[in-house]
């Protein structure tokens, strides 16, 4: 698996990653290996961060990401972008806000997230996440998006929602011909 074969970023639409359960067991036990944090920021990061911080922009973390995985994320952060950013936002869906000033979980929308935040500009790698944002409908405040990477799963729109799944034989076919059932 190679990351120009992330169709979408939707990681279960994608080659070798099974269906919706399937994915969903394979990234919870991708986070239980903890490798994910071994993974350094892309080049340049920390120089682009401590530019935007020197400008005296103030910079929060919005996330698609877990509960569950919300410490260990705080902690990379903070091992790579010391005193950066403030708060990391997780957006998953979730019952309980954390106390932990530094980490908010919540049920919003990224839209939601960034309108609530008066946020001036997001920065993301989600083409669905871009357009959710900067087309938001009354009552929330459509965002600027830069879009970040030149990923391929930014070639083509998809939602999380589609019922019909045609990539599926693509996907089978890219790995190779096997199914699991």
């Amino acid at each position: 698996m190679e990351l120009s074969d992330f169709y979408y970023f939707y990681y279960w639409k994608n080659p070798y990653w099974g269906n919706l359960q399937e994915t969903f067991s394979k990234v919870k036990d991708f986070y239980a290996t903890q490798r994910i944090y071994d993974a350094q920021p892309v080049a340049g990061a920390r120089e682009g961060v401590q530019a935007l911080r020197d400008m005296g922009f103030r910079l929060i973390i919005v996330t698609a990401r877990s509960r569950d995985v919300q410490e260990d994320s705080w902690k990379w952060v903070d091992k790579w972008f010391h005193g950066l950013f403030d708060s990391v936002v997780c957006t998953g869906q979730f019952t309980d806000a954390d106390t932990n000033s530094r980490e908010v979980v919540t049920k919003l929308s990224k839209a939601e997230v960034c309108d609530g935040l008066n946020a001036i500009l997001l920065i993301d790698d989600s083409s669905e996440n871009a357009l959710q944002v900067s087309t938001a409908s009354p009552p929330i405040r459509r965002t600027p998006v830069l879009l970040f990477g030149d990923y391929e799963w930014n070639s083509r729109l998809t939602s999380a929602a589609d019922a019909i799944d045609t990539r599926f034989r693509l996907r089978v076919v890219r790995s190779f011909g096997r199914r699991r059932d």
